[in-house]
């Protein structure tokens, strides 16, 4: 069973922009991963990771979409082949900055700093940086916000996360009683992709 995460204190996006997940439950049995993500308009987004494919319903769109599973290096985004939760991999021993209580636990505190951008905008500003120093410009910072966070001592799981003005909680529930199953519209849609995948590897017929 993966945690339920829920953020607070985000702001909308501007329109025309990917609306921003307020909340969202994650739930795993053997390797199938169910993620429900819900915007701040209550719209839900439900993804599905399986057999190295990412499936994804939309509430707004007629047919779900089927692509190789991956994950953007940014702190919004969970690659789990690696890890079980995003924008945590700055966690380490130069981070540790002692012990601390959370809602009566005992907790391990670290403290850094992380980009809030998303990778095509930490290029965009890598790129920036770089023209400003090629023509002897003022070189503009690196986007930074502090993050703190606060992992059970008994656990080692993440109880509360802080990125900053944007919060992180975590719930953990019990795992469910069966395996995850994709619906049948959702499992035509991998049938599908899989066979698409299968004729674009496959070996040109030779020619005579």
């Amino acid at each position: 069973m993966k945690p339920s995460t829920t953020g607070e204190e985000k702001p909308k996006e501007k329109e025309g922009k990917e609306a921003v997940t307020i909340a969202s439950t994650v739930v795993k049995t053997g390797s199938t991963i169910l993620e429900l993500n819900a915007d701040g308009d209550g719209k839900r987004k439900e993804i599905w990771h399986i057999g190295g494919l990412m499936v994804m319903k939309q509430p707004d769109a007629a047919e779900p979409t089927v692509w190789p599973d991956s994950a953007q290096a940014d702190i919004y985004s969970v690659n789990f082949a690696a890890a079980d939760f995003a924008g945590l991999d700055w966690i380490s021993a130069t981070t540790y900055t002692g012990m601390a209580k959370y809602q009566g636990r005992d907790c391990i505190q670290f403290t850094g700093e992380v980009s809030p951008l998303n990778p095509r905008a930490r290029e965009e500003e890598a790129i920036a940086i770089g023209q400003a120093i090629a023509f002897g410009q003022p070189v503009p910072q690196e986007s930074k916000v502090a993050a703190v966070a606060y992992i059970d001592l008994e656990t080692r799981l993440p109880l509360v996360v802080t990125f900053g003005s944007e919060k992180r909680f975590y719930q953990y529930g019990t795992p469910p009683a069966t395996d995850l199953t994709l619906p049948p519209e959702l499992a035509n849609a991998v049938k599908e992709r899989e066979k698409q995948l299968k004729r674009l590897s496959s070996r040109p017929t030779r020619a005579f």
